[in-house]
């Protein structure tokens, strides 16, 4: 009866230091040949995903944006005087067969989330940072500044915070800033968070790191492919985007 007690207490206190403890999260890092297999399945799919018109600027990316062993494929295109970015994306199905749309424009072709190449370079795929925090959930957002114009006077500077949950990438707008110039030259800016509480400059500028106080901060490496017609697209760069990726 002693050694009865004795194992009951020991086994209360597993569960109960159990209990205490944070379950990490969780991330799939699939094998080389599945890696192959989905890369595939992108590459087919690429009469889906090629950008509507290759006209001012577009790129795109390989990923896995939230660690679940499905790759993404990103087709970012910017367009206009206004540099007007719109995003389309899609996931690998669960079976590694098709693709699953996760993000577009509204029908105006307006709103979405953005993520693209902030310059466009002759080297393909093109390294770029990406700044990153992730919540206790393991949902990571992905920083972006969209930055447009409406003629020589007034200019549009908003940072997003870009992630994908449940298969659909969304955002949030952390903060705005505004600046507009009269007729005589004379700047005017005006910054907001993401509520439409008004900012000063200084805390534009730190309104990311002020939002995700306390949440762990690193960068992520995208790999993207900038300004590559179709008919100059190879599988192989898709792969290459691939190794570039790193969360």
């Amino acid at each position: 009866m002693k050694s009865i007690k004795i194992c009951y207490a020991l086994l209360l206190a597993v569960f109960l230091c159990g209990c205490g403890q944070t379950k990490p999260v969780e991330t799939t890092a699939p094998d080389a040949r599945a890696i192959e297999a989905q890369l595939t399945t992108i590459w087919d799919a690429r009469e889906t995903w090629r950008v509507l018109e290759e006209m001012d600027g577009w790129c795109y990316a390989v990923t896995d944006l939230d660690g679940n062993g499905q790759l993404e494929i990103l087709s970012s295109e910017t367009h206009g005087t206004g540099n007007y970015t719109t995003l389309r994306a899609w996931e690998v199905s669960e079976d590694g067969s098709s693709l699953n749309p996760i993000a577009a424009p509204a029908e105006d072709g307006a709103g979405g989330p953005v993520l693209a190449s902030g310059y466009y370079s002759d080297e393909n795929p093109s390294k770029e940072d990406v700044e990153t925090y992730t919540d206790g959930s393991g949902i990571t957002y992905y920083i972006q500044t969209d930055i447009n114009k409406d003629g020589a006077a007034h200019y549009y500077e908003t940072k997003l915070a870009v992630f994908l949950k449940d298969g659909k990438m969304d955002s949030q707008i952390i903060a705005t800033k505004q600046t507009d110039y009269d007729a005589s030259g004379t700047e005017t800016v005006t910054c907001q968070d993401g509520s439409g509480n008004t900012l000063s400059e200084d805390d534009y500028e730190n309104a990311v790191q002020l939002h995700f106080a306390g949440l762990p901060q690193k960068n992520a490496t995208f790999g993207w492919l900038t300004c590559v017609h179709t008919e100059e697209l190879h599988e192989e760069e898709l792969q290459a985007s691939w190794e570039n990726f790193q969360k």
